[in-house]
């Protein structure tokens, strides 16, 4: 795959991943094509962002794993100016290959990830889409995602419920 300039490496791949993953549902899930989003695949790449890795600032306390959707949901209610994220972000240690996978976060205004979830250096490519209303978070005790909702893909997303932070896919 040819990467784009304006990319790295890790989100190159992310961005194939996803891309790759929408194609599938072209040509898998008939069912959906009158819907507004075929997957949650094709919603990321309509309106997804890019966030900048960094290491978890201090007074933000580390959660558990594998609890991504309540961890950062929990976070952002926690700490007023942090937005709730949901999308893919892609793992790898020490220079290994990255995995994609479907991940919450939160972010900064400007952009930059606070992953209480994950240890420090652990996510390579942050890409996914702010949820600015926190109403639409997921509930903390029980977790889930936001953007697999049925309702979401057929019907669209609400224009006030999602922001406008992170790097637009180039």
């Amino acid at each position: 795959m040819t990467r784009s300039p304006e990319l790295t490496t890790a989100e190159a791949d992310l961005l194939g991943y996803l891309r790759a993953h929408a194609e599938l549902y072209e040509h898998s899930a008939p069912g959906t094509v009158s819907w507004a989003y075929r997957s949650a695949y094709h919603l990321l790449l309509q309106h997804g962002r890019f966030f900048e890795p960094a290491d978890l600032p201090t007074g933000i306390a580390p959660m558990t794993e594998k609890l991504c959707y309540g961890n950062a949901s929990t976070t952002a209610r926690r700490h007023p100016g942090l937005v709730y994220v949901e999308g893919f972000a892609a793992a790898g240690v020490g220079g290994a290959s990255v995995v994609p996978l479907a991940h919450a976060w939160c972010a900064t205004a400007d952009g930059t990830v606070v992953d209480p979830t994950w240890q420090d250096g652990w996510g390579q490519a942050y890409f996914g889409v702010p949820v600015v209303a926190p109403g639409r978070w997921p509930d903390p005790a029980a977790g889930g995602s936001v953007l697999d909702s049925f309702d979401l893909l057929r019907a669209g997303l609400p224009p006030q419920a999602f922001g406008d932070i992170g790097r637009r896919c180039p």
